[in-house]
């Protein structure tokens, strides 16, 4: 009979037998209620998460704005801090060349003051030296008679008008007779008189001096002495009490044999 029967459903699926329709498969009610209570209960499970998402994104823009401002404010205030820094340097620099210069004109002023001081100083003991100091010159000339057959002499008197000694007094004296007036003195010719150290001449004092030329006159320089111009001059070295070597210079000059000597144009000055 089995062997029947599946010749018979043999048959049948080989003819044109209309199949049954598929059974409709209905779900219950309750089942679908179950689903969407699920889904439903899915999504409101996942508000947290999206919200802890959002939050999560929003917290890296805060922070990335936040950095980038925070990044900003720390190259300001680093460029603050370096012109601060600057600033400071250039402050420092400033005090310290203005000290420098405020020193240096203390230092000048300091040394414009001493050198004053001493300029000053220099004066007055200059001045006091001045004051104090020996003075010698050559005060009056004369000149003997010419005799013929005797050198002639001349006299020439030094006097100290300073306050104080003078030490060392040495005098050159020299005599020419000339037919015309000098313009400048010649220089000395012939045997020169000879006059060692006077030694010391006190202040107010006087010194006559006597010299003479060592060769003889004869009747031509009698002749000449009454009607030529005579030259007297002369150099006076001498050391005061400040242990300062001077020199006067002296010249004097007359024509004929009579009358006073006359203070030549040239050759009398005295330091």
């Amino acid at each position: 009979m089995n062997e029947l029967e599946n010749n018979d459903h043999q048959n049948d699926s080989h003819g044109d037998i209309e199949q049954p329709p598929a059974p409709i498969k209905r779900t219950h009610s309750a089942v679908n209620d179950s689903t969407g209570s699920n889904q439903s209960r899915k999504k409101e499970t996942n508000w947290p998460q999206r919200i802890e998402a959002v939050c999560a994104v929003l917290l890296v823009i805060i922070t990335g704005f936040y950095t980038f401002y925070a990044r900003k404010q720390l190259k300001a205030m680093q460029g603050q801090i370096a012109e601060m820094k600057n600033a400071r340097a250039q402050s420092k620099l400033d005090n310290a060349n203005a000290i420098s210069a405020q020193q240096a004109i203390a230092q000048s002023g300091l040394s414009a003051s001493q050198e004053s001081g001493k300029q000053s100083l220099g004066a007055t003991i200059g001045n006091f030296h001045l004051d104090q100091r020996a003075w010698i010159g050559a005060v009056s000339f004369a000149l003997d008679a010419v005799e013929i057959g005797k050198p002639v002499y001349g006299h020439v008197t030094l006097f100290n008008s300073g306050k104080t000694v003078a030490k060392h007094v040495i005098p050159h004296f020299h005599m020419m007779f000339s037919p015309t007036e000098f313009k400048k003195l010649p220089p000395p010719s012939g045997p020169q008189p000879i006059v060692g150290s006077v030694g010391v001449v006190a202040p107010t004092a006087q010194y006559p001096s006597k010299f003479g030329n060592p060769i003889n006159a004869q009747e031509i320089d009698k002749q000449n002495v009454a009607n030529w111009y005579t030259y007297i001059w002369g150099e006076i070295t001498y050391v005061d009490i400040f242990q300062t070597t001077h020199l006067t210079v002296f010249c004097s000059y007359r024509k004929g044999t009579e009358g006073d000597f006359l203070q030549c144009p040239f050759h009398n000055d005295a330091n």
